[in-house]
């Protein structure tokens, strides 16, 4: 049976958070699962030590890490005590899936076909469009150069964001009609399966930024492998869109977008 760490990153949320483990997680048959949480913030404490008495693992890191800062600390924690799960698996708790089965299905799907990094088809629940594959090609550094012009000034990314969730809406609807499995140069951040090779091959979670650009950091990663990611169309997850960070975002997201962008030019695309 293979072993499977999931991680989820709290800031606030920790009763939704709990709620998801004891609905979503702990039902699971079939799988050998272990849950860590990170919590980022916290504004009360009950929940999480309710998750500690079924056996999740809670992390109480000094200062706010970010997401992948989370996932990090998550990972050095459990292969440092544990070992090299066979599966480690960073999600959002704002997801809805089979409460029992659906983990068992994943591997299932991974048994006929399966890649370093993998996720399942994502929909949003705003609108019911297929967030998987996140980008099918590589970006370019002329497209980089456009986002980060246009997460230099508000205004520009207000609009952008309005005709992003368009564009989206239509190539979303498209990806509906697909099935099986696809490869991808990137998938979305809701819920990304590392496998052990991964790590072994010298893949990591050392995002040096807060917040935002985790795909294309795993997905650069991968490129520079010479692999690609892959999307278990098949397998689906309701994902509770922008619960946590707001469907058209401000000035402080478009900050650390900006920041990320800047980064992941600096290291893969100059």
């Amino acid at each position: 049976m293979k072993r499977i760490v999931v991680v989820l990153i709290n800031y606030y949320k920790e009763e939704k958070l709990a709620a998801f483990v004891m609905e979503l997680l702990l039902p699971q048959k079939g799988v050998d699962l272990r849950i860590l949480v990170v919590d980022n913030g916290s504004s009360q404490k009950d929940p999480l030590k309710q998750l500690q008495q079924h056996g999740v693992v809670v992390l109480y890191p000094e200062k706010n890490l970010g997401y992948f800062g989370a996932a990090r600390l998550a990972w050095e924690t459990e292969s440092t005590q544990h070992g090299l799960p066979d599966y480690f698996v960073v999600s959002n708790f704002d997801l809805s899936f089979d409460p029992e089965h659906f983990f068992a299905d994943y591997m299932l799907a991974e048994s006929k076909q399966t890649a370093l990094v993998s996720g399942p088809s994502i929909i949003s629940d705003l609108n019911g469009t297929a967030l998987n594959p996140m980008y099918l090609q590589r970006n370019s550094l002329s497209r980089i150069n456009r986002l980060l012009l246009v997460t230099s000034f508000y205004p520009f990314f207000w609009i952008y964001q309005l005709l992003h969730y368009i564009k989206r809406n239509i190539k979303g609807k498209q990806q509906q009609e697909l099935h099986g499995d696809v490869q991808s140069y990137a998938i979305h951040g809701s819920m990304m399966f590392f496998t052990r090779h991964y790590f072994q091959r010298g893949g990591h979670l050392k995002f040096d930024s807060f917040l935002y650009g985790e795909e294309l950091f795993v997905a650069e990663q991968l490129h520079l492998m010479g692999e690609k990611c892959l999307v278990h169309l098949d397998l689906k997850v309701k994902h509770e869109e922008h619960s946590t960070t707001g469907k058209i975002k401000g000035p402080g997201h478009m900050k650390f977008l900006n920041q990320s962008l800047r980064y992941l030019k600096r290291v893969f695309f100059q």
